[in-house]
C-alpha cells in the first residue's frame, strides 16, 4: 500500500471518527430535548394513520391533529390518575403493613438467632445502622425524587407538543428526509415510510388490546382471589 493510499484512508477514519464523537456529545448533552422528541416521534408515527383518516372525512388537518393528541392526553392523564390513586392506596395501607411486618419481626429474629446463631444485640444493632443510613440518606432520596419527577413532568409536557408539530408540518419532515437521503432515494424513501408507518401502527394497536386482555384478565382474577379470600375468612 503506497503512502497516499494509507493517508487517505487515515484521513477518513480521523473524519468518521471526529463526527461520531460530535454526534455522541451531542446526543448526550441534547437528551433532554432528543429523548421527549423521540417519544413524540413515535406517537405521530402512531397516530397518523387515525389523522389521516379524520381528514379523509373533511376534518382540517389542524383540528384532525388536535383531536388525536387530545385522545394521547386523555391516555396519559388516565394512566397518571390510576398510578396516583395506586400510590395512595399503598400509602393508606402503609401502617397496616407495617404493623404485620413488626409482629413477624420477633419470629424472624427467633428464626436467624436459632439457624444462624445471630445474637439479638447484633441484630438490633444491624437495625439502629440501617435505620441511621436511612435518616442520612432521606435527603438525598427526597433531591433525587423531586428531580425525577419534574424531569417526567416536563417529557409529559414536552412529548405531545412534538407529537403535534410532527403531525401537523409532516411535509415539512418528509421533504428533510429526502433532502438528507438523496435525489436518489426518494422513491424508495417513501415506501419505507408508508410500510413502516403502517407496520408500527398496527404493531402499537395490537399490543394495546394485548394489554388492556391481560390487564382485564388480571382484574378479574385478583377480584375473585379476594372473594375467596373473605369468603373463608368469614
Amino acid at each position: 500500500m503506497s503512502l497516499p493510499e494509507f493517508s487517505g484512508k487515515y484521513t477518513s477514519a480521523f473524519r468518521l471518527l471526529i463526527v461520531v464523537v460530535i454526534l455522541t456529545a451531542i446526543l448526550y448533552f441534547g437528551r433532554a430535548l432528543f429523548i421527549p422528541m423521540s417519544f413524540g416521534l413515535l406517537i405521530a408515527v402512531i397516530c397518523y394513520p387515525f389523522c389521516k383518516w379524520l381528514e379523509s372525512k373533511g376534518l382540517r388537518r389542524a383540528l384532525a391533529v388536535s383531536f388525536s393528541m387530545g385522545l394521547v392526553v386523555i391516555l396519559f392523564g388516565s394512566l397518571m390518575a390510576l398510578l396516583i390513586y395506586e400510590i395512595n392506596l399503598l400509602a393508606q395501607s402503609q401502617s397496616e403493613i407495617t404493623g404485620k411486618l413488626q409482629d413477624h419481626f420477633p419470629d424472624i429474629g427467633a428464626w436467624l438467632q436459632r439457624k444462624l446463631g445471630v445474637s439479638q444485640e447484633a441484630q438490633d444493632g444491624f437495625m439502629l445502622r440501617m435505620m441511621g443510613g436511612l435518616e442520612n440518606n432521606i435527603g438525598s432520596s427526597v433531591n433525587v425524587f423531586l428531580s425525577a419527577t419534574a424531569s417526567t413532568l416536563l417529557s409529559l409536557i414536552l412529548i405531545p407538543i412534538f407529537s403535534f408539530l410532527f403531525l401537523l408540518h409532516r411535509r415539512v419532515f418528509v421533504r428533510f428526509l429526502e433532502v438528507v437521503a438523496g435525489e436518489k432515494h426518494r422513491n424508495n424513501l417513501r415506501v419505507i415510510l408508508n410500510e413502516s408507518v403502517h407496520t408500527y401502527y398496527q404493531f402499537a394497536r395490537g399490543t394495546f388490546f394485548v394489554y388492556c386482555i391481560v390487564g382485564c384478565l388480571n382484574s378479574v382474577g385478583l377480584l375473585a382471589l379476594e372473594s375467596i379470600t373473605q369468603y373463608y375468612s368469614e
